[in-house]
C-alpha cells in the first residue's frame, strides 16, 4: 500500500534487505523473521505487475475478510486465500504459476518501468552456490543439491570455463520443483528453454575465452504449499534420487524460519506485525530457541501466555500498561550491549554495597 500511495516514501524497501539476500531461504507465508515479513511484500508488487492491476491485490484482501481465525492467535493461512484469487476466471493463474515468475523477476530485474527509479533499491538474489571447477556432481565441495521450504527459491551460478564450449546441466526433481536456466551474456539476460522432458538445459557458447557469456544460473524454486521438496543436478549427467515429500504442511503452522507468535505482545501492541513485535520473534529465533534452557522458557512461555494475552486485548488499559513493562524488554532486545552494561552496574553496585556492609574484624590481643 505504501509503494501504491506514497510512492516517493520508500521505506518498504528498507526491509527487502532481510529477505532476497538473506542467508537462509524464507518462505513466502513463514511467520515473522525479524523483518522479512515486511521485505515479502515485493511479491505483492509482482502480482500487481503480472495482472496489470492491483485490483489482485485488493481482491485478496476482500477474499481474506470472508475467512475465520484458525487458533485463538487470530491466524489466517494466507497462501490458500491468494491461490483461491488467482485460479479464478478474473485472473486465470495459480499462485505457484505467480510465485515461479516472481522467482524468476528476482534474478532477471524486469520489473516495470514506472517503477525504474525504485530499481536500485532492490537487492541483488542471493546465491546458493556458485561454481567454476567443472565437472559438477555430487563430489563437488558445494554440493548441487538442496531441500526448499514451502514457496522459497534458490539461485546456482556456474561461471564460463576456457575448456569447455557447451554447458550442459542435469536435473532431478520432486514434483513440487520447477525449474528455469538464464544465460548472461554482454550484460544481457536471457531464459533458456529445457531440452525435452524439462529435466536438462544446453547453453552453446560457454567458453570463458571467447567472452560472450558473463554466468549460466540455475533457478529452482519450490512453487508448492509443501515442504522439503528436493532437487538436485549436476553437468556430467549423473543425478542422485529424490524422496517426494507429498504431504501438505499444517494450515497456518507458517513454514520456513520462525516460529508461533509472541502472545502477549502481540495483544500489548495490537499486531503481530507490529515491529516491536517482530524484534522479539527474531530475538527469540536466534538467541532462545538455539539452546536447551532457551527451547524450556519459550515452550513454558507457551503453555502459560495464550489465557493471559486473551485478557489483555479484551482491555484497552491493560494494552497499555504491559507495553510499558515491556520496555525494558525490547531496549534489552534493540541494545543488547546497553542492557549488558546495566547488569554490570548493578552487579557492581550491590558487590560494593555488600563489601562496605561487611563488619570489621575486631582483633583480640593476645
Amino acid at each position: 500500500m505504501e509503494d501504491e500511495v506514497c510512492d516517493s516514501v520508500n521505506q518498504s524497501y528498507v526491509y527487502l534487505k532481510y529477505y532476497l539476500p538473506y542467508g537462509k531461504r524464507i518462505s513466502l507465508n513463514a511467520a515473522g523473521d525479524g523483518g522479512s515479513e515486511y521485505g515479502r511484500w515485493l511479491f505483492n508488487r509482482s502480482l500487481v505487475e503480472e495482472h496489470k492491476t492491483s485490483d489482485v491485490v485488493r481482491a485478496i484482501w476482500e477474499e481474506l475478510g470472508t475467512k475465520a481465525p484458525i487458533n485463538s492467535n487470530t491466524d489466517i493461512n494466507m497462501t490458500p486465500v491468494i491461490n483461491s484469487v488467482l485460479i479464478s476466471s478474473s485472473y486465470g493463474s495459480s499462485l505457484g504459476a505467480d510465485f515461479f515468475g516472481f522467482a524468476k523477476k528476482v534474478y532477471t530485474r524486469e520489473w516495470d518501468p514506472i517503477h525504474a527509479a525504485d530499481l536500485s533499491k532492490i537487492p541483488q538474489h542471493a546465491l546458493t552456490g556458485s561454481y567454476s571447477s567443472y565437472p559438477v556432481n555430487s563430489s563437488s565441495p558445494s554440493a548441487p543439491s538442496v531441500t526448499l521450504p514451502r514457496y522459497t527459491f534458490a539461485f546456482y551460478r556456474f561461471v564460463p570455463s576456457p575448456v569447455i564450449t557447451t554447458f550442459n546441466v542435469m536435473i532431478n526433481k520432486t514434483s513440487g520443483i520447477q525449474t528455469a536456466l538464464f544465460r548472461k551474456a554482454n550484460g544481457v539476460v536471457s531464459e533458456i528453454a529445457p531440452d525435452t522432458g524439462g529435466n536438462a538445459y544446453s547453453v552453446i557458447g560457454f567458453n570463458a575465452l571467447d567472452r560472450a557469456t558473463d554466468e549460466v544460473v540455475l533457478l529452482i524454486a519450490n512453487t508448492t504449499d509443501v515442504d522439503n521438496h528436493q532437487a538436485n543436478f549436476s553437468t556430467d549427467g549423473s543425478t542422485l534420487a529424490v524422496n517426494d515429500p507429498g504431504v501438505a504442511a499444517p494450515a497456518g503452522s507458517g513454514g520456513g524460519s520462525g516460529g508461533g507468535g509472541c502472545f502477549i505482545a502481540t495483544a500489548a501492541y495490537g499486531s503481530y506485525l507490529h515491529p516491536k513485535v517482530a524484534e522479539l520473534r527474531a530475538f527469540r529465533d536466534r538467541h532462545l530457541l538455539t539452546n536447551a534452557p532457551g527451547r524450556l522458557f519459550v515452550s513454558l512461555y507457551y503453555r502459560l501466555s495464550p489465557p493471559i494475552a486473551e485478557v489483555i486485548a479484551e482491555h484497552e488499559w491493560m494494552k497499555g500498561g504491559v507495553r510499558v513493562l515491556l520496555v525494558p524488554v525490547v531496549l534489552s532486545v534493540e541494545h543488547p550491549a546497553w542492557a549488558l552494561g546495566v547488569v554490570l552496574l548493578l552487579v557492581g553496585g550491590t558487590a560494593g554495597l555488600v563489601q562496605r556492609r561487611k563488619p570489621a574484624l575486631i582483633r583480640v590481643p593476645r
